[in-house]
């Protein structure tokens, strides 16, 4: 492919070299990002339209060993030799992860995380029993198809899930709350979720298991609803109901953005940006918030009127902390989702 049109007629250009490697995109307004490669056909360099560089190296097991970013940031990765990570090395920090014999991971310590390290043990059936930080402790336990059965949070009643006899999951519960319950119809589609508090969602489908409708109930009573419909070529053409909205921005009369396509302004509102595309400013007329980032791109403070902000992240990359207005709130994890709050007393959510 040489050329791609949009639906507006705009043209965007690639070329490639002889090994077939992308070499330029040049985007409907003329923009160019260029790359290069190695011998091996792999990533060199990529040059954005605002001739902004990232290199990159490679280690002999073509391992990703050097990053240096547009804002010359250069980042090391160490392996052993299983071609695991076992360090990462940034600017202002560093990570590092251990692993078993079964190559599960089993710690990951972060200089920048202020509960390192994060520790894990595991069944002889490779699944998550624990996973620890300074903040405690989350448990799990399984049952013999492999199926969680509950997650205890240290200082909270476990929550535990049951399942019906064709492996969906029906309730989960913690006390003292009630269950959230699910229901499913014949063609395994959830058909209804009912919160401890009794609010419940029901779901309906059309012949083709499309979703037609959300009906919102509180107890026996109708909340609201919301209602789909498709064309032919089964794109969602219409939503209705109670609930439907039509959110339209307030029209602005100006609107500008510079070669790598970043917005500089919008209406009565300017931003800068810093060389990774990260927002460094944004002024409007009530005064200005200025964000700053770390090393790996993570929002890591934000200031303005009124406002002052500051963020840490686990090796995960997970937010581990905020600190709003001088209040601290530190985080716990299933997986990706925060599931405990805890203040600076001590008090937790």
């Amino acid at each position: 492919m040489s050329t791609l049109a949009d639906p507006f007629q705009g043209l965007t250009s690639f070329t490639y070299d002889a090994n077939g490697n992308l070499l330029t995109v040049q985007d409907p307004l003329g923009q160019t990002t260029s790359h290069t490669y190695d011998t091996l056909n792999r990533l060199a360099t990529r040059t954005d339209p605002l001739t902004r560089t990232e290199s990159f190296a490679y280690d002999l097991a073509g391992n990703l060993s050097t990053m240096t970013d547009r804002k010359t940031q250069t980042t090391t990765y160490t392996y052993d030799a299983l071609s695991r990570k076992t360090q990462a090395s940034y600017p202002d920090s560093s990570v590092t992860f251990t692993y078993d014999a079964g190559s599960r991971l089993t710690q990951v310590d972060d200089t920048a995380d202020p509960h390192r390290p994060i520790v894990f043990t595991y069944d002889p059936l490779d699944r998550l029993l624990t996973e620890t930080t300074s903040l405690g402790t989350v448990t799990y336990t399984y049952d013999p198809a492999g199926r969680r059965t509950s997650m205890t949070v240290a200082g909270q009643s476990p929550v535990t899930y049951t399942y019906d006899h064709n492996a969906r999951l029906r309730t989960i519960t913690q006390a003292p709350l009630n269950p959230v319950d699910l229901q499913y119809d014949v063609a395994n589609r959830r058909t209804l979720l009912t919160l401890p508090n009794g609010v419940s969602t029901e779901y309906q489908y059309d012949l083709a298991s499309r979703l037609t409708a959300l009906i919102y109930r509180n107890g026996l009573s109708t909340v609201g609803d919301l209602q789909y419909s498709y064309d032919a070529a089964g794109n969602r053409s219409s939503v209705g109901g109670s609930f439907a909205r039509m959110l339209v921005p307030d029209a602005v009369s100006t609107s500008t953005y510079d070669a790598g396509n970043r917005q500089l302004a919008f209406g009565a509102q300017a931003l800068t940006y810093d060389d990774n595309g990260n927002r460094l400013t944004q002024t409007d007329p009530s005064g200005t918030i200025t964000y700053t980032w770390d090393a790996r791109n993570r929002l890591a403070a934000l200031s303005g009127p009124g406002l002052s902000a500051s963020f840490a992240y686990d090796g995960l990359g997970r937010r581990a902390q905020k600190t709003i207005n001088g209040t601290t709130t530190a985080f716990r994890y299933d997986g990706l989702d925060a599931i405990q709050e805890t203040g600076a007393g001590g008090d937790t959510s």
